[in-house]
């Protein structure tokens, strides 16, 4: 049997749920950004922090204390959170390296450079 109401606070599905090693909280991530907080024992609601994206995954650290959160926002960006007080601790943004410019056509080539095709190259020779 559950116990007690229904803990409503995400307007968008939860997509992860983290348990204190302590039993002291329990985290749910949700789909709309933010991340609630949560007594256990009672249900109650603690506290909740707004994640800057859409949480698309969440996972714990082994000692408990940091959870980690893939965000869907445009840098892709991994938010560190300090489990036991609610706390961001860290933003890991993914940097992508820059890509190398494409090599300009030497002059001359055939088919390249001057934008005439084979075919007006013959008519010209004509």
């Amino acid at each position: 049997q559950p116990k007690g109401g229904p803990l409503i606070k995400h307007e968008k599905p939860v997509v992860g749920l983290i348990w204190s090693v302590n039993d002291q909280r329990i985290a749910s991530a949700g789909a709309a950004g933010k991340v609630h907080f949560w007594d256990p024992p009672t249900g109650a609601h603690r506290s909740s922090m707004d994640v800057g994206g859409q949480v698309s995954t969440a996972a714990q650290a082994r000692n408990g204390s940091i959870a980690a959160l893939a965000l869907e926002n445009l840098d892709k960006a991994i938010k560190l959170v300090n489990f036991d007080k609610g706390e961001e601790q860290r933003m890991l943004v993914h940097t992508p390296e820059p890509k190398e410019p494409k090599p300009e056509p030497e002059e001359g080539a055939e088919g390249e450079g001057d934008g005439t095709t084979e075919e007006q190259e013959e008519e010209e020779q004509e």
